[in-house]
């Protein structure tokens, strides 16, 4: 297991949109946390019961992540394809940056890797609320040395609910 660290990306993500898709963002913030970001605004009056740590508008979502495999090794055999194995690296938007370090839960990524010899091949990976993950390596094969592997979200499920 290899222990990593999230990246940013995207720099200047319209925060409002990534969140919730609707509503407006407050014209200023007091919360520190927040680092002068303006938190969103749902259209609707919060329930004093709620925290940011349970609210469900402060979730990390698909569209809050981009993965990506880090090729650490590759045989090709010729016309037989490719060996291949390769880490999972995760990046993240501002706004699931936002989310994650406000929250106290961790999170299940699940991936699935297509464009391999024997189908797809489906993996999670845990997010920490301080950014970090593990994981392994993933072994695959691929039917031509041009064939390159894909990696896409198919969920982010959060834990300690």
């Amino acid at each position: 297991m290899h222990k990593k660290a999230w990246a940013l990306i995207g720099g200047g993500v319209t925060i409002g949109a990534l969140l919730t898709g609707c509503g407006g963002v407050h014209p200023s913030s007091t919360d520190p946390n927040l680092n002068g970001v303006a938190p969103v605004s749902t259209g609707t009056t919060p329930d004093p019961g709620l925290s940011p740590t349970t609210d469900s508008a402060l979730r990390l979502g698909k569209q809050d992540l981009k993965l990506s495999l880090v090729v650490k090794s590759k045989k090709c055999y010729g016309s037989a394809g490719c060996s291949i194995e390769a880490d999972v690296k995760v990046d993240m938007t501002e706004a699931g940056l936002i989310v994650l370090k406000r929250g106290e839960h961790s999170y299940d990524v699940t991936y699935k890797i297509s464009r391999l010899e024997d189908g797809d091949q489906v993996g999670t990976v845990t997010l920490e609320s301080d950014g970090t993950y593990q994981t392994s390596s993933e072994f695959m094969s691929t039917t031509s040395k041009n064939v390159t592997p894909k990696i896409d979200v198919v969920s982010v499920t959060r834990n300690g609910i």
